[in-house]
């Protein structure tokens, strides 16, 4: 949501951006003084909106980026948890059962909390 959201505004902003520029150029064909100036000031507020937008937008798609990279390297990290509990056992009996908990069965010495340590995911 965040990458469309920024892109769309991305266009949106550099859209608004492109034709205030192009008007300001056409305010130099003006006739008069007086015109040139209302035709600049009419300019200013669509070119300070088309700088906040495509701003906003690029502040989007860049978080959404992020976002997506940080999703990513979480789910790798998941997967290779949960690849590594269900491979490991304690004598066979856990096979299985430690997908997806954080177990350390390095440190659990006394067999009666290996239960304890499955279900709750307690490091002892």
């Amino acid at each position: 949501v965040l990458v469309a959201t920024g892109g769309v505004s991305m266009v949106i902003g550099a859209s608004v951006l492109g034709l205030a520029l192009s008007r300001d150029r056409k305010a130099a064909s003006a006739d008069t003084e007086g015109s040139y100036v209302t035709r600049k000031d009419g300019v200013r507020p669509a070119h300070q909106a088309g700088i906040a937008v495509l701003s906003v937008g690029s502040a989007l798609l860049v978080a959404g980026v992020i976002r997506w990279a940080v999703v990513a390297s979480r789910s790798r990290s998941r997967s290779r948890r949960a690849q590594a509990g269900a491979t490991s056992s304690w004598g066979g009996a856990t096979r299985g059962l430690t997908r997806g908990l954080r177990v350390a069965p390095h440190r659990v010495t006394n067999p009666r909390r290996w239960s304890a340590a499955l279900s709750l995911g307690v490091r002892f």
